[in-house]
């Protein structure tokens, strides 16, 4: 966990910078070591906005790092749904009915994407743990070129392995213990 939280640090330092505005979709806290990775992150960014997923609060003691996040101030932006360019951004996808003529920026389900152009999945595994910018997933063409693609939400990487590799070639690195 410790390697995998490190590349998703570096991979947001070397991207963002002082003028941006960062959106957490989630399940980012799960000890209080990851305050320190939010506190090189609030360092870098304009605005850190914070919307918590399931593992997040699951714990009392992820709960009582979130009650200290939002004590402490260290984020801009705190709730479960928000919007932004035009886009809803939530932890998990949301349900068709309340999308109303938005598109849905969303976590929590991995690799497992939901197979409708009205959802965009930027769940680590699938953006190459790396931030992406919000005005370009406006842009179909250049929003397919930053996304990884494994399929829909059926993905088995088990599929994949078909007893001639011994790691899955679809799944990113961090995630091949996973498969």
């Amino acid at each position: 966990m410790e390697e995998h939280d490190a590349v998703i640090l570096d991979n947001i330092l070397s991207t963002v910078g002082k003028r941006d505005v960062l959106w957490l979709l989630g399940d980012c806290f799960f000890d209080r070591t990851t305050l320190t990775n939010l506190d090189a992150i609030c360092e870098r960014v304009q605005a850190v906005n914070f919307i918590p997923g399931n593992h997040d609060t699951d714990k009392t003691e992820r709960q009582e790092i979130l009650r200290d996040i939002i004590k402490q101030d260290k984020v801009n932006k705190f709730g479960s749904m928000m919007t932004a360019s035009g886009f809803w951004l939530t932890h998990p996808p949301i349900h068709p009915r309340e999308l109303w003529g938005k598109v849905n920026i969303h976590g929590h389900v991995h690799w497992k994407t939901v197979p409708d152009a009205n959802y965009i999945n930027v769940s680590c595994e699938n953006v190459r743990y790396k931030p992406v910018n919000i005005q370009d997933l406006k842009n179909p063409e250049l929003c397919e070129r930053l996304l990884v693609h494994y399929g829909d939400y059926t993905h088995d990487c088990k599929d994949h392995l078909n007893g001639r590799q011994s790691a899955c070639l679809v799944c990113d690195k961090e995630w091949i213990t996973l498969c």
